[in-house]
């Protein structure tokens, strides 16, 4: 056990290191794959938290993406203010927002939530496509970021991102407030009735989901330069941040990150064939999942190994008492 853990710590940090030494490697386009792959772990991540601690699925987490935008958007273009407390700025309004409407939302369970949250972003969508509210409405706003400013700073932002996040969400799992959110997605009355404050937990949850999501937006802002309602609030990431954790393994640390190395395999399939048809793909390959590998890649390979383990063990007590008799 002891040798398995420090092998897998060995491969975390060579994962690392080459990551680090990525850009310095390989063609500019290879680097923005990368790039891209980082934003979606940490996506997968922060959604995680919700849908697979607390087991509270949302369709509309996309909400926190598009704010986390257009506020980076504004504070760059009206104030002038850094972009990293544009981006961080972006990310505190995130998890605001979704701090003041998940306390009403939070009365609904299961579907019922699922769908508030869709109703939510769809409303967000069409309040910011309004002229009126001076944000450019449907064509959006350029953001004037110099031509001459790299864009490897972006890369790396990222990478501390996803180690960010990562950190955050295995200490999230071993925690008692790991703890608490995995009673209430379990058994939410008998949860209540144990003691948890679930209201205050499920908020906890949510207020650090938002803003890495949050985050991802504002970045991704300041790495394209544009910012307008469709590719702020748009279906697909919400899909896609749903089927990363859902494919590699809902409410385990690896199992985001295995899903979104799968996702930017299966986007970059999309962009150079059928690529109208990837949101009917995504929700196929949600619902078939769910119902065919609930646990997910990584969640399936735990409990196999698990039932190995148990069965050796049985194995060996067998054997034992068999000596035993003897």
């Amino acid at each position: 056990m002891v040798v398995g853990r420090n092998a897998a710590h060995l491969l975390i940090f060579a994962l690392i290191v080459a990551l680090s030494a990525a850009p310095l490697l390989v063609e500019e386009f290879i680097v923005h794959l990368l790039f891209i792959l980082l934003i979606y772990v940490t996506l997968a991540q922060a959604f995680n938290i919700l849908a697979g601690f607390a087991g509270y699925l949302s369709l509309g987490h996309v909400v926190y993406y598009g704010i986390g935008m257009y506020v980076t958007a504004v504070m760059l273009k009206a104030s002038g203010v850094p972009l990293a407390i544009a981006c961080f700025l972006g990310a505190t309004f995130a998890a605001i927002f979704g701090l003041a409407t998940s306390i009403p939302l939070f009365k609904l369970r299961g579907a019922s939530f699922a769908l508030g949250t869709l109703a939510v972003a769809t409303f967000m969508h069409t309040l910011f496509s309004q002229e009126w509210l001076g944000l450019g409405g449907s064509t959006g706003m350029i953001l004037r970021v110099p031509l001459s400013f790299s864009r490897l700073p972006f890369y790396y932002a990222a990478l501390m991102l996803v180690l960010l996040i990562s950190s955050v969400a295995k200490y999230i799992r071993q925690s008692r407030f790991g703890l608490a959110l995995l009673a209430i997605r379990e058994d939410e009355d008998a949860a209540e009735v144990l003691g948890i404050k679930t209201l205050k937990e499920k908020l906890k949850a949510v207020g650090v989901s938002a803003f890495f999501t949050g985050l991802c937006g504002g970045i991704m802002a300041s790495y394209t330069r544009y910012v307008c309602p469709d590719n702020a609030f748009p279906l697909l990431i919400s899909l896609q941040m749903q089927f990363m954790p859902i494919l590699g393994g809902l409410g385990t640390v690896v199992g985001p990150i295995i899903g979104a190395v799968a996702l930017i395999a299966i986007d970059s399939f999309f962009t150079f064939t059928v690529k109208g048809l990837s949101v009917f793909f995504y929700a196929l390959m949600i619902v078939l999942i769910m119902i065919f590998m609930p646990e997910g890649i990584w969640g399936t390979w735990l409990v196999r190994r698990r039932r190995v383990l148990l069965r050796n063990i049985g194995m060996l007590k067998d054997n034992g008492g068999s000596g035993n008799e003897r």
